[in-house]
């Protein structure tokens, strides 16, 4: 699968959370909600969905360019990478 395709299947995923989490809540009062168990635990799951997507996209999106400088450098030291990500110079 593509990246492109990925990034839309997350982004589908989060959208589709985000809209069961509405609906789940649609029409209640904040009390309501408190009080009914079912409704809360399903809308704590459908963000678990949202955290768990972004969390994901976010992590790969941010370790794929040291990934890549480990490649480069085989042998290079973990902090070398680190150091070049926090200063933007490993892209």
């Amino acid at each position: 699968m593509s990246r492109e395709r990925d990034a839309l299947d997350a982004i589908e995923a989060i959208i589709e959370a985000i809209d069961a989490a509405l609906a789940f809540v649609s029409g209640l009062e904040l009390e309501q909600f408190r009080q009914d168990r079912k409704t809360h635990f399903a809308v704590v799951r459908a963000l678990e969905i949202v955290r768990w997507r972004l969390w994901v996209r976010l992590l790969g999106a941010c370790l794929r360019p040291c990934a890549n400088a480990i490649r480069r450098f085989r042998g290079g030291k973990w902090s070398v990478c680190a150091t070049g990500l926090s200063m933007g110079m490993i892209r």
